[in-house]
């Protein structure tokens, strides 16, 4: 296995169930500085680096968690809204889905991207 192989299943495998597991137990206070994201190209920015924004368009349902106030259920709504009525416009698409308000859109739009 290569080393870049390595350390993308390291992140995917460890890393990020493990911040999930932190964020939904408020061990973890994020920003976005902090937070290692997908880019949309796949490639993962290291810890230290300059994070890019999370896609809503290519984002698993898991990646969607590690979002300030979107837990499990709103990440698997999301994920849903995105398959069955095709990709996000802007951010504020996400104030359709039940349970994410206007103020929680306005929390996220620093953190995400909605890339076509």
């Amino acid at each position: 296995m290569a080393r870049e192989e390595l350390l993308a299943w390291m992140l995917a495998v460890v890393l990020l169930p493990a911040l999930a597991l932190a964020w939904r137990t408020g061990t973890l206070r994020a920003s976005a500085e902090v937070l290692v994201w997908t880019s949309t190209t796949g490639a993962t920015t290291p810890l230290g680096a300059s994070p890019t924004r999370l896609d809503l368009n290519r984002a698993s349902a898991q990646q969607l968690e590690l979002l300030p106030g979107i837990g499990p259920s709103r990440a698997q709504r999301i994920f849903e809204r995105r398959t069955l009525q095709g990709p996000f416009k802007s951010v504020y698409d996400l104030t359709a889905i039940r349970g994410i308000s206007r103020r929680l859109a306005e929390k996220l739009e620093p953190l995400v991207t909605v890339d076509p």
